[in-house]
């Protein structure tokens, strides 16, 4: 149709003089490029082998401006602030081919649905896997599928595995939501290896007639604040991950202009001016998260979300940048708390083990760092009621130690925990029909501790970025979705849109469990959109116990707190001389002498891993 009115437009022009013929000819070409521009189409105009020589490629930053700003500007306790729902910065693109990455795999893949699917109908295809690596398959080497668009990542599950004569047959099946044109990347990853099978990425194209972007939209728009679905639904974080091309226009998008967008509602953003209204509300909020490095991003990211862009925060080198004891933030009514909290590596609560990291010990006795952290749950995480957490998210091995920390709770604590399981892209099993098995299993078994209990499958959420983490391009070795930048002018000192997703969860569950809509109308005193926003001085009250080393893993019982207030001027730079070392001890000679049982990458490097009794 397009190409039919050019052709029509060109034929009635009747150019007089040589230069209308010139403007002619740049204005049909400025139209062809327009289109191009917008359409959903993964193409960047190079080849596979062009690709693979990049170390790594932002394929565009362009702001995409849409006038669909839900501004508003509200008075809570005599303080004006506009409240904006819109994300309209430019659109972080990332590849993650390289060098590293472009190695070829032995195995093959086979099928239609490797290069062409129909929207709502099921696509399939087979990887398959030689007899040499066969008996390693599931252990050491497994296959991560994800299908790459300009404006849409989706992950891609394997479904079933059948022996042949020539080795092992993996089946993975899709349904895509979505038309376009994708780059299908089949890896075969490993701790140590990621190559890229035969072809890949594929060059996958979606087909789906009368679907539009602003039916994807509408879409999103009528589903409901995903902070609101029930506790029992166990798949609600089943989705992918879209650009505000796609994005429901009523909830906006993160920051780098992408947002999760799961099958069953909507996310809630809040910016910060959402954030500055809670804070300057009647209400106290707080957020808990207790778990490790990884975590650690979400409470950042939450940090990075409330400071105000002008600020020269020091984030990156204060004391709650990098924290492996205890820390709170809180500016007004908001509070964002983290603590250190590797419970999980706990093998059993009856386990009397030690576990080092190549010569430091990590653990030396399991029951007593079970002990100190069900202690810091009753004495001072829930030691004063007015300060009890509203929502927090833990990281624990299984339900029996999910029951333990619960028990510690009050009974009259109506708040809202989530165990967030499988946030991790370096875990192998994971990408295995097995783990998705054992996965859904335990979650069922989280669901069943406690009422209060939301399950939190962070592995659906994070793997369409698996290719965006810390150490990308190479998946199983990232321990971290979220790494240290300076974007938007320095206003995003914190990026990663997985850890990012998961604070906005936290903060629409938080401040907004009904919503935002409704929590819009709860405020205080709407104002016109005439008056504008005056200007907040944000005061940050800061306080910590952070020691400079991880090891051994504990929990202290009561943090020994050091406070300041954090205006302007921003955090205060760590000193190191300021700060009392958790004192660790060295892997006796005997547990040295032994076998390392595993290898796994730290803050610090990799190391081996051994476990060893511990004598009475």
């Amino acid at each position: 149709m397009l190409c039919n009115w050019i052709i029509l437009y060109t034929v009635k022009i009747t150019a007089t003089t040589m230069a209308s013929r010139y403007l002619t000819l740049w204005f049909l070409v400025g139209i062809i490029f327009f289109f191009m521009w917008s359409s959903n189409d993964t193409s960047d105009w190079k080849s596979y082998n062009q690709r693979s020589l990049y170390k790594k490629m932002i394929l565009g930053k362009q702001s995409i401006h849409h006038d669909h700003s839900l501004s508003r500007v509200i008075q809570v306790n005599s303080t004006v602030f506009n409240v904006s729902s819109t994300s309209l910065g430019p659109i972080f693109r990332e590849r993650h081919m390289t060098e590293v990455t472009s190695h070829l795999s032995n195995w093959t893949a086979s099928g239609k649905g490797l290069r062409y699917a129909v929207v709502g109908k099921r696509a399939y295809f087979a990887v398959n896997i030689d007899n040499a690596t066969m008996s390693k398959f599931n252990i050491n080497f497994h296959v991560s599928v994800l299908a790459v668009g300009r404006n849409h990542i989706f992950v891609v599950n394997s479904f079933n595995e059948s022996r042949t004569t020539e080795g092992l047959k993996v089946d993975f099946s899709y349904v895509p939501s979505i038309p376009g044109s994708y780059d299908l990347y089949v890896e075969e990853i490993g701790k140590r290896v990621q190559r890229q099978i035969s072809s890949s990425p594929f060059r996958l194209r979606v087909t789906g007639a009368n679907i539009t972007a602003e039916m994807i939209r509408a879409e999103s728009n009528n589903k409901p604040s995903c902070q609101t679905i029930p506790r029992g639904n166990y798949s609600w974080l089943d989705g992918d991950w879209t650009t505000r091309i796609f994005a429901g226009d009523a909830r906006g998008t993160l920051r780098s202009g992408w947002v999760f967008r799961p099958k069953l509602c909507s996310f809630d953003i809040f910016t910060k001016d959402d954030l500055a209204a809670a804070a300057a509300s009647d209400t106290s909020t707080t957020i808990a998260i207790l778990g490790t490095s990884t975590e650690r991003g979400i409470f950042l990211s939450m940090l990075d979300l409330a400071i105000d862009g002008k600020d020269e925060t020091n984030l990156k080198d204060s004391d709650v940048g990098k924290c492996w004891g205890y820390a709170r933030v809180s500016f007004g009514s908001l509070s964002f708390v983290y603590q250190d909290f590797r419970i999980y590596k706990i093998s059993s609560a009856k386990d009397k083990s030690m576990t080092c990291n190549d010569e430091k010990m990590a653990s030396m006795d399991s029951l007593k760092l079970l002990s100190d952290a069900k202690e810091f749950m009753r004495n001072f995480l829930f030691e004063d009621p007015r300060f009890y957490p509203d929502v927090i998210l833990i990281v624990v091995k299984n339900a029996n130690q999910l029951r333990l920390m619960v028990n510690e709770i009050p009974d009259d604590w109506n708040g809202t925990i989530y165990p967030v399981h499988n946030f991790r892209s370096n875990v192998g099993v994971f990408y295995t029909i097995k783990g998705h098995a054992e996965s859904m299993q335990k979650i069922n078994e989280f669901a069943s501790v406690d009422p209060r209990v939301h399950t939190l499958n962070g592995f659906g959420l994070g793997a369409g970025m698996r290719h965006c983490t810390e150490s990308s391009p190479l998946i199983i070795k990232s321990n971290h979705f979220h790494r240290w930048c300076n974007e938007l002018d320095g206003e995003m000192r914190v990026c990663g849109n997985p850890t990012e997703m998961i604070a906005q969860m936290l903060l629409g569950k938080a401040i907004a469990p009904n919503g935002k809509k409704n929590w819009r109308r709860s405020l205080d005193h709407f104002k016109p959109d005439s008056i504008p926003r005056l200007d907040y001085n944000r005061e940050f009250q800061v306080c910590y116990d952070c020691p400079t080393s991880m090891l051994p893993f504990h929990v202290k019982v009561t943090p020994e707190l050091k406070c300041y207030t954090a205006a302007k001027t921003g955090f205060k730079i760590r000193n190191e001389s300021e700060i009392r070392v958790w004192d660790g001890s060295l892997c006796p000679e005997d547990c040295m002498k032994t076998e390392p049982i595993d290898k796994i990458n730290t803050e610090s490097g990799t190391v081996d891993v051994r476990v060893c009794k511990v004598h009475d």
